[in-house]
């Protein structure tokens, strides 16, 4: 491993600061258990490797009747498992947080590095997809907020500036019929990366027959986390039915561009797309998600 000089700002400012003077030179560490590794493997070979675990203000979860979720970037994937907040409001977040890596990875990862990292397989980015999620960056010259479909673009690619760093995920308030399931398919049952990952929320709204509001993700079927539009369009509006659940599964790999790798070909990841996006709507309409409850 290359020698690198450790940073520890104690302000968002002095992060944002320490990003701009030393650029690309600098990385970002919240848990690193992607990042380290990459460094081991000699991926990456920063000169800086700045901590933001000192900064205040960045582990929190807190929920507002009016706006929703608001989530620290420094929050673990065990944090969000645990949260009576995620567990009331979000559970379709706890469900892909649950799948990511073992115990030891979802106790050191965050939820902020999860997202930055930028993978087109990444369990949490898919299901925050689904949601209505904003994300708020900080630089030297202020803040704003970027919707999460905008946010990435490309694999490891984000729309972060050189010297901005994530400082809050935000999820809008869920509506009281809204339901969600999160499926991934992988090799084996535990550790593995997803060869498809699907996330649904969907609300059927006051009418109990027809979809108000859907949001379909998926995930490692394209350079980033796309969402089913062309399927959410089929759905809006719409019974629950069988008949609309299989064109929607249908319309689910026209928004996607699947290569070939080691854990499936294109062809494979095209039709269990449409299979996993099946059977997450049927889940929807018989049960909800298999486990918490539903978001409201």
């Amino acid at each position: 491993m290359k020698a690198f000089e450790y940073l520890e700002p104690k302000t968002i400012e002095d992060a944002c600061g320490l990003l701009k003077k030393y650029g690309k030179e600098c990385k970002v560490i919240a848990g690193g258990s992607d990042l380290l590794v990459r460094i081991k493997d000699r991926l990456l070979s920063p000169s800086y490797l700045m901590s933001i675990h000192s900064i205040p203000d960045l582990s929190h979860i807190k929920y507002d009747s009016f706006t929703g979720i608001a989530i620290g970037p420094l929050v673990s994937h065990s944090d969000i498992i645990q949260s009576p907040i995620i567990h009331q409001h979000c559970p379709l977040l706890i469900q892909s947080c649950s799948s990511i890596g073992g115990v030891q990875v979802r106790n050191l990862g965050t939820l902020g590095g999860n997202i930055c990292n930028a993978s087109p397989a990444s369990d949490a980015s898919i299901a925050l997809t689904a949601l209505e999620v904003t994300l708020e960056v900080t630089g030297c010259q202020g803040k704003r907020t970027i919707p999460i479909e905008k946010f990435f673009l490309g694999p490891g690619a984000t729309a972060l500036q050189g010297d901005e760093i994530m400082t809050e995920i935000r999820i809008k308030k869920q509506g009281k019929n809204t339901k969600g399931i999160f499926l991934k398919l992988g090799i084996k049952k535990a550790m593995q990366i997803g060869i498809v990952t699907v996330a649904v929320d969907l609300n059927m709204g006051p009418h109990p027959h027809k979809v108000k509001e859907v949001r379909i993700a998926l995930g490692s079927v394209a350079p980033i986390p796309v969402r089913a539009l062309k399927a959410e369009e089929t759905l809006q509006g719409n019974p629950l039915n069988e008949e609309f659940i299989k064109k929607a599964s249908e319309d689910a790999i026209l928004n996607i561009s699947p290569i070939t790798d080691i854990r499936g070909t294109a062809e494979y990841r095209r039709e269990m797309v449409k299979v996993l996006v099946r059977r997450a709507l049927r889940q929807i309409k018989n049960h909800g998600h298999k486990e918490g409850g539903f978001g409201s």
